[in-house]
């Protein structure tokens, strides 16, 4: 999820777990709390950009991390004389429950998190709910905002609270829901076609919940298309794109492209730009106005052997092309067709 996010479910669950002892305190030390696994961010400083890659929700996203650090933090605030009564069992449940919270939720979008690094760089990623969510957001924000008006008042606070927690939580069941019907949408079509999939992945696009990107793998080729929960046929129309995978044969030593393709999972098209520029395409994070554009690139374009043009190469593509015309557009497809 973005920082804002993490930080007002930080403060939320810091208030429900550890009000009354820590009283404000427990905004702030919940909402650092719940950031912590994204102290990886000084990686990018430091690595190349396909290292960076994977170590960003790597190693501080992996349960071990959140148990080590959950240990030393809570052993450093039961020496806290400020707070003599609280006890170190009750500063592992409130730290603890923050990190667990905040390695559960980045599982829920596409990039995915290392869970059992460093003994396995396998991701998980379940693709329930875009990683800036403005539905899930808001109450959580409304909550902590109502929070802090009424904060004297224990029982309006607490009010608050559960209402962020609860509602945004309801939010996420949606999620599921419609992530269950386009799964299915998925499968029906593929069946009806006679595609023979390998495997396949539904993920929302920007800001909602309502219009999926849909992805299936065949062979050498992957079959994508868009479906939004409203459309009145469950009919997906899929566009197929060849892997080329051949363009990359002679350098799959390299460490930069083999970075690239365990980041991927194996979700990943090559293509050959103007002159002899390859570009890699991961497939996982959409493509920029897919909906709209069918001859559209991928949000994720990597240069290979030309690193310069690769910074922000997560957030470039993402947001690219983001005005008036394409949120209108947006909402039109969301809407169905």
């Amino acid at each position: 999820m973005d920082s804002i996010t993490h930080i007002a479910i930080g403060a939320l669950i810091g208030d429900a777990v550890a009000g009354k002892a820590l009283g404000k305190r427990a905004l702030i030390i919940g909402a650092v709390c719940q950031s912590i696994p994204d102290v990886d961010f000084i990686n990018a400083f430091i690595l190349s950009p396909t290292e960076n890659l994977l170590a960003h929700r790597g190693l501080t996203h992996s349960f071990l991390f959140g148990i080590l650090i959950t240990i030393f933090l809570s052993w450093l605030a039961s020496r806290w004389k400020r707070f003599p009564a609280v006890s170190i069992k009750s500063w592992m449940w409130f730290i603890g429950t923050e990190v667990l919270v905040h390695l559960l939720l980045d599982s829920l979008n596409a990039y995915g998190v290392g869970w059992f690094e460093p003994f396995s760089s396998r991701r998980f990623s379940f693709n329930v709910i875009f990683v800036a969510d403005p539905l899930y957001s808001v109450w959580l924000g409304i909550a902590c905002l109502g929070m802090l008006m009424v904060y004297k008042n224990h029982e309006r606070r607490r009010k608050f609270v559960f209402m962020g927690l609860i509602v945004s939580s309801l939010y996420l069941c949606v999620c599921l829901i419609n992530k269950t019907i386009i799964n299915k949408r998925i499968e029906t079509t593929l069946k009806n076609k006679g595609v023979v999939w390998k495997r396949y992945f539904a993920t929302p696009t920007a800001f909602n919940n309502m219009l999926w990107y849909c992805v299936a793998e065949k062979d050498s080729s992957f079959y994508i298309g868009y479906s939004s929960i409203w459309d009145s046929s469950s009919e997906i129309s899929f566009t197929q794109f060849d892997q080329q995978r051949y363009l990359i044969e002679n350098t799959s030593d390299d460490k930069e492209i083999g970075n690239l393709i365990q980041f991927s999972n194996g979700y990943f098209t090559v293509e050959r730009m103007e002159g002899e520029a390859l570009l890699f395409n991961d497939l996982r994070f959409g493509r920029i106005a897919g909906w709209q554009n069918k001859p559209a690139g991928f949000s994720f374009h990597y240069y290979l052997k030309d690193p310069d043009r690769n910074l922000l190469v997560i957030q470039r593509g993402r947001y690219a092309e983001w005005n008036v015309p394409t949120m209108k557009s947006l909402a039109i497809r969301i809407m169905g067709e």
